[in-house]
């Protein structure tokens, strides 16, 4: 036998003589069998509960197929089996446990017989069902019942455990199969499957009783609803026009100076914190938000058009149908078509015809290659629509055609020019768009990197040939640099007429086609296309024509799909930002007129009451207020209705600021967008908006705005439109009724509306639209693009749309709810009348001498009253769902500043948590039963979400795992993350001793818990108090902060991208860790620093991450090589344990990441930090006593009594996680060995809750009684000292608790010694005695006293 060391250090012994040959068997061994460390085994401790959830549907169905496949083997046994032969169908049991995944906890056990059982029960049942529909309820509920019986028995196999099993008796406890064979075998295993088929029947009655319990409750708050007693009682708290007017302190009734106070803080917090802002009513406000929405409605318009262009010119190059030739043929086709010009004699009707030709050829060739591809026709399905460039130029074409029409037939708001302009070119009319004009990094001269080109250089010559040669001849003759320094001019925008203004204005752009002064006055752009082309006008032309010189300049092909996309999208939306906004100012007026003398903010004249300082009159412009010009305004609502920018407003004009904020902005898409956990806790916590209004049930609608939204995510999804179902039956929609549908929706302002996509769009748009550029857009992404200009696209990539559209989803269901639901209010009672939310509708119904406050429905058109009926549920959906349009003006600001991250959206869910409150109570105020019935739902949603969903799951956690309260609170108090600690913790798993395993947070799945938060971390702040006996006003002082922090929280702390800047200022990340050592070269530090600055950028998606200063990759790509054979060594978490791959999916599939407690590294390093702190305590005594100056013995006792009593603090501190350990399952021996470990002070005292005060050393003592030239001594009273150490030493850390300890046993033994002795005189009352004729032996002292000290061993008394 050799014994031979291998390179992983083990000795193998091989049994030969030749070393030779022992080395090669022994190293061909070790690499056949790799020595794998303990850490990188996948233990039962790994194992996560998601993970179960994971394996436990594919063990269920494995194991209902082995139930299946034994069944006529057992009945083959049950006819042939012979005592001691093989079991035919346990062989067929063996075959399928080894495919079978196992499940390791109590979840997955469930799951798995959820699987196994009530799954194939349920189909059967309903399969019974439907056969049986003819027959009575009760014989109908008898076959459901029989058939989920039968389903049970098929699929049972052996190791199937039953209730009668758990109490081990009663009729359906199994026959144990482990000694028997042959026949009894055979029969015992049918018996079994009968047994639990038997409760699989009293099951399914259960299920039924289960299915019926909503209804139960639904039908309970409808009665409750019809109670008088919460109408009245919501109408004393109510007001229909100014909500919770009546709640709180009238003004008028408190102290004249407190009053003046109190409205002018009212005022300030409406102005900064309300979605009223500045304007005069929430009404208004409203108004605002519906332009908005409107503009946004024919942006959506315009995209789609771009998308159907861009999708068939897609298919034409995937397909090799045309190279950059062809493409240029496709786009002036595409340019021909939507924005004809005159081409030499060819009039532009004729241009249009000739390029609609083109299209149609095209679009042919587009039909075709999909039906021949699979592949194209797998992802443009019936291209009939979306693929078709003609129907993509038609569609941008028609939407500037129908604006055009309502710019003509506007009143003076829009410039007469303009208007003959546009009617002189109807059906070609184009906004002239310069790049000059619109992107700030655009230098006319240079292009974007500031290095010219050869396309720059190209124009500029253009331009300078054709000023030069344009100049009539009785003029001076333009020089080169006269022709230049017109150029500058022009670029730098001094020459054109509204300079100052902003050229985005449609009503402003048109005298930008005019010189105002200098050589060219009065002259034309019209004429002069080689300047047009210089200034960088966006056209899909590929020639351009420079004037008499007849030279043409070829744009190139990313030049021309630029140009006819901007010049599309930017001509509709100018023009819709024109005519809404006129609509926007004329509503206001309207709405201003149906108001009380009281309530009016609009005025002709200066009014008479107040000072002059109170009334601004808005500037006589109607080119650019509209119907507001000229009018007196209030002071305070001035600013709103002017637009005038305040402080952060100008913030993006610095170029540095202004790419700070495109990295903000770029870092949030990054962390969001870019995630798939985040994608999918997007779309399963917006269900939570649908369930706080109580709109539960009716899945139709909810399949229904799934697949409308998907239809907009992918626009490829063509000519097939999704099948809708619509009451019993289901149709196929049309692309082009999803298309109106969706834009009823974006108009109503329900959709597009993600807070968090709003916030980052906002900031990539504020790091454009500065006055100086930035740094970002000089980055350039391949030859067409640059960095920012990628982030920007973002929404119109699949990962935006998905991320939009989960949002969405819920959006459109909430709005089918809300309106079905008012439509079942006047279908069942059509007396019933409702107070109006929508403005619009306000102000129609009041113009018609109608009180907008209590409207009936029933008495107007069907037209209008539906019409009413959406915009009245659109209403809803906007008050009571987070929405970025509603967002405080203020709230939106501060997105500009370098802290917070998504602040809208904890701002959008205070918002809407109040206004679902109050859309209940305006809703149980009314009249109609019908309508409080509404409200009730909502009142319940509302509170289901705000904390009884996380109580009913963490009591339902406890119950199931067998675990207590007192255990979750000792994990949020010492093993919980910082972020963790006033979450939500459900337990989902525990040990064989009842601790916790493994927990939930179920905030992250709840959008609501921010509005908790606060109120939470004042309770644990206090509870923890308590519990650690600190002094009362520490309790409130840590109370109150933490509550505050927790609300201020999103607004204040780093931003993503701040918080990486500073720690690279600081070399250190907030959890302490460095960033790069001291000890690193040079360039070591700057890499490291440039790596943590990227990690702030770097997707969600992406398989790796920035760990100490280098990338390696995340959990999940770790999960993936572990299942395809990598080096299990190489998939070890960053915590040291094996990842369980099952678990990593469950996360990434449904956005639920759990965590479990690494008690003793927990407790190793509260141990470091305490070590550490207790060290800075005796610093505060050291630092006195050391002193070179003169210090009196008081100040040095003083500096004692105070250094010990931090000592004790931070040491109660450990003691408190030390307790929390036991609590949690850690024992005495793996506690100390800890403590030991990390060498905690004073271990022993710390173990009994005992404090051993610190005292100063021999050391500290000699230097600091030591005089010398460069010190004086400084005098000890050692008698003092030593009395505040005798007082300080064996001090209880918590003397309550020890206390309630010693009375709760002491209550133990009495009630223990009560119960014995109740059941001794039990017995002895049952005994029939007999005649005593001895002496009875009674116990005597010594056996009495024996007995009371094994009873205080039992109870762990002294």
């Amino acid at each position: 036998m050799m014994q031979v060391r291998v390179p992983d250090g083990r000795i193998i012994s091989v049994p030969t003589e030749d070393i030779e040959t022992a080395k090669k068997v022994a190293i061909r061994f070790a690499q056949e069998n790799p020595r794998i460390q303990r850490g990188a085994q996948l233990g039962e401790e790994d194992v996560s509960v998601m993970g179960d959830l994971i394996r436990a549907p594919v063990a269920g169905l494995v194991q209902a197929a082995a139930g299946v496949a034994s069944l006529p083997a057992e009945l083959i046994d049950l006819a042939t089996l012979d005592e001691g032969e093989e079991s035919t169908a346990q062989a067929v049991t063996d075959f399928f446990d080894k495919f079978t995944p196992d499940t390791h906890t109590g979840a997955g056990e469930a799951v798995k017989f959820m699987t196994q059982f009530i799954v194939p029960g349920g189909f059967a049942a309903k399969a019974a069902g439907k056969a049986g529909q003819g027959l009575s309820k009760a014989k109908k509920l008898g076959v459901q019942t029989g058939a989920f019986a039968g389903a049970d028995f098929a699929v049972a196999t052996p190791d199937v455990e039953t209730i009668g099993d758990f109490f081990d008796s009663g009729p359906t406890k199994r026959t144990d199969l482990k000694n028997l064979e042959g026949i009894d075998l055979a029969q015992a295993r049918i018996a079994n499957r009968f047994k639990v088929a038997t409760e699989g029947a009293l099951l399914s009655l259960g299920i039924t009783g289960a299915f019926a319990t909503p209804k139960l409750i639904r039908a309970g708050i409808d009665k409750a609803a019809e109670s008088d007693l919460l109408k009245n009682s919501a109408q004393k708290i109510v007001d229909a026009n100014k909500p919770f007017a009546k709640v709180g302190i009238e003004p008028e009734e408190a102290a004249e100076g407190f009053g003046k106070f109190f409205q002018q803080a009212k005022k300030k917090a409406e102005r900064l914190f309300t979605f009223k802002g500045d304007l005069p009513d929430r009404f208004v406000a409203d108004l605002k938000a519906s332009r908005v929405a409107q503009i946004a409605a024919h942006d959506q318009i315009a995209r789609n058009g771009v998308e159907q262009i861009t999708n068939g010119i897609k298919v034409l190059t995937k397909a090799g149908l045309q190279n950059e030739t062809d493409e240029r043929v496709a786009l002036n086709a595409l340019q021909d078509f939507i924005f004809a010009e005159r081409q030499g004699g060819v009039s532009r009707e004729v241009v249009k015809s000739n390029a609609e030709k083109v299209l149609t050829e095209l679009d042919e060739k587009i039909v075709d290659q999909v039906n021949k591809e699979p592949e194209l026709k797998k992802i443009f399905k019936g291209i009939k629509g979306e693929g078709s460039l003609l129907q993509g130029a038609n569609k941008i074409r028609d939407e500037i055609d129908n604006l055009s029409q309502r710019i003509i037939d506007s009143d003076d708001f829009i410039d007469d020019t303009l208007k003959t302009t546009i009617e002189t070119n109807r059906g070609f009319y184009g906004t002239r768009i310069y790049r000059s004009f619109n992107d700030v990094d655009f230098d006319p001269f240079k292009g974007v990197t500031g290095k010219v080109d050869q396309a720059r250089k190209e124009a500029y010559d253009n331009a300078i040939e054709e000023l030069k040669k344009t100049q009539p001849k009785n003029k001076p003759a333009i020089t080169d640099k006269d022709a230049d320094d017109i150029l500058a001019e022009l670029a730098s925008k001094k020459q054109f007429y509204n300079a100052n203004n902003n050229p985005r204005n449609i009503t402003e752009a048109v005298t930008l086609d005019g010189v105002a002064q200098g050589i060219l006055k009065g002259r034309s752009l019209d004429s002069l296309p080689a300047v047009r082309d210089f200034l960088g006008e966006y056209s899909g032309g590929s020639k351009v024509m420079s004037g008499p010189s007849g030279k043409v300049r070829d744009r190139t092909v990313a030049e021309q799909r630029e140009g006819i996309e901007r010049r599309a999208v930017e001509t509709i939306d100018r023009m819709s930002k024109a005519i809404h906004k006129k609509e926007y100012f004329d509503n206001v007026v309207r709405h201003n007129n149906t108001l009380g003398p009281d309530n009016k903010f609009l005025f002709d004249e200066r009014p008479i009451m107040g000072s002059p300082e109170d009334f601004i009159q808005i500037e006589n412009n109607p080119r650019k207020f509209g119907a507001l010009a000229g009018k007196f305004v209030k002071a305070e609502n001035y600013r709103a209705f002017a637009d005038i920018p305040g402080f952060l407003d100008n913030l993006n004009n610095n170029s540095l600021y202004a790419t700070f904020l495109g990295l903000k902005g770029m870092s949030q898409i990054a962390k969001t967008i870019y995630s798939p956990i985040t994608q999918i806790r997007n779309a399963t916590t917006a269900s939570f908006f649908a369930l706080a209004n109580g709109n539960i049930g009716n899945g139709r609608d909810l399949i229904n705005s799934t697949k409308i939204i998907l239809s907009e995510i992918n626009q490829r999804i063509m000519g097939k439109g999704p099948i809708v179902t619509t009451g019993s039956e289901q149709t196929l929609a049309k692309k082009s009724e999803i298309d109106a549908y969706y834009k009823k929706l974006i108009d109503l302002g329900v959709v597009n509306s993600n807070a968090k996509v709003g916030e980052f769009e906002d900031l990539l748009k504020d790091s454009v639209s500065g006055q100086s550029g930035n740094f970002l857009s000089k980055i350039p992404i391949g030859s067409k693009t640059d960095l920012l200009q990628v982030a920007r696209n973002t929404q119109n990539r699949f990962a935006g749309k998905l991320y939009q559209g989960s949002d969405d989803v819920w959006k459109t269901y909430s709005w089918e709810m809300e309106l079905g639901k008012l439509k079942n209010v006047f279908k069942k009672d059509p007396n019933a009348t409702i107070s109006l939310r929508d403005a619009k509708s306000r102000i129609e119904l009041s113009e018609q001498g109608i009180n907008p406050d209590a409207v009936r429905i029933s008495q107007l058109d069907k037209n209008i009253a539906d019409n009413l009926l959406e915009r009245e549920a659109a209403q809803i959906v906007k008050d009571t769902v987070p929405n970025y349009a509603r967002v405080p003006e203020f709230i939106t600001k501060l997105r500009r500043m370098p802290f917070g991250n998504f602040i809208a959206f904890p701002a959008e869910i205070l918002r809407t948590n109040a206004n679902i409150l109050h859309q209940a109570v305006r809703e149980i105020a009314n009249e109609s039963p019908e309508i409080r019935s509404i409200g009730m739902r909502r009142l319940m949603g509302s509170m289901a979400v705000n904390g009884g969903i996380g109580a009913t799951l963490t009591t339902a956690g406890q119950l199931l795992t067998g675990t207590d309260r007192d255990q979750i609170n000792a994990w949020k108090r010492s093993v919980a993350a910082d972020w963790d600690r006033n979450s939500v913790l459900i337990p989902i798993a525990s040990d064989k001793d009842g601790k916790i395993t493994e927990m939930y947070n179920f905030s992250y799945t709840n959008p609501y818990d921010y509005a908790l938060r606060p109120a939470v971390a004042l309770y644990n702040a206090i509870g923890n108090g308590i519990t650690e006996e600190k002094e009362l006003m520490s309790i409130l002082g840590n109370a109150t902060s933490d509550s505050f922090l927790e609300f201020v929280s999103p607004f204040m702390d780093e931003s993503i991208i701040t918080e990486k800047i500073i720690d690279i200022a600081r070399n250190q990340t907030r959890f302490g860790r460095q960033i790069y050592l001291e000890a690193d070269t040079f360039g070591d530090q700057q890499m490291k620093k440039l790596l943590h600055l990227f990690d702030g950028l770097l997707p969600g998606i992406s398989p790796v991450k920035v760990q100490s200063g280098e990338l390696a990759f995340k959990d999940f790509p770790k999960a993936l090589g572990s299942t395809i054979g990598v080096d299990p060594e190489k998939t070890v978490s960053r915590s040291g344990g094996q990842i369980d791959p099952a678990g990593e999916f469950a996360a990434a599939l449904t956005g639920i990441k759990t965590v479990k407690p690494y008690l003793k590294d927990t407790l190793m390093y509260r141990t470091y930090e305490a070590a550490s702190q207790v060290r800075e305590s005796a610093r505060i005594f050291n630092r006195v006593a050391k002193s070179r100056g003169s210090v009196s013995a008081d100040e040095i006792t003083n500096a004692f009594i105070k250094s010990n009593e931090q000592r004790f603090k931070k040491l109660r501190d450990l003691h408190t996680a030390i307790d929390d350990a036991r609590t949690l399952g850690l024992s005495e021996s793996e506690i100390y060995s800890t403590l030991k470990r990390a060498k905690a002070p004073n271990i022993d005292f710390l173990m009994q809750g005992k404090f051993k005060p610190f005292f100063p050393s021999n050391e500290t003592m000699i230097f600091a009684i030591e005089a010398n030239e460069n010190k004086l001594s400084n005098p000890f009273n050692m008698s003092d000292i030593a009395k505040t150490y005798s007082s300080q030493l064996g001090r209880d850390f918590k003397p309550n608790a020890i206390q309630q300890a010693a009375e709760e046993r002491r209550q133990r033994v009495i009630e223990l010694q009560q119960k014995l002795a109740d059941q001794a005189q039990q017995q002895t009352s049952n005994i029939e005695m007999p005649e005593i004729t001895q002496p009875i032996n009674r116990p005597n002292a010594g056996t009495a006293a024996l007995r009371q000290v094994e009873l205080n061993k039992l109870l762990g008394t002294d």
